[in-house]
């Protein structure tokens, strides 16, 4: 996984804050593998019950990310079910990541 300890404790961090303890993260793509340069930070957010407005929770975590971590590019995608989401890049990153 090509994130040091602390960007990975920040993004958990900024993550929780907006969506709560119980979201389940994902670090998938590019930064996955140890032997690739560069990339964005891809990230899976995975919610549960009543999250309120996703859009809004989503743009604060990227925010408070970028403000912890520096100017970086993340792309973020939410669901708020693993198992009924259809999305094959939901399917991937469940597939392919590792759990933060």
């Amino acid at each position: 996984m090509r994130l040091t300890e602390f960007q990975r404790k920040k993004i958990v961090d900024a993550i929780m804050t907006q969506f709560g303890s119980e979201a389940e993260i994902y670090l998938f793509g590019s930064r996955v593998d140890d032997n690739k340069k560069g990339g964005d930070i891809d990230l899976l957010v995975a919610v549960h019950g009543n999250s309120g407005d996703l859009e809004l929770k989503k743009i604060k975590s990227v925010t408070g990310i970028q403000f912890a971590i520096g100017d970086q590019k993340i792309d973020l995608i939410v669901t708020p079910d693993i198992s009924c989401d259809s999305r094959l890049v939901v399917r991937e990153a469940v597939r392919t990541g590792v759990r933060l």
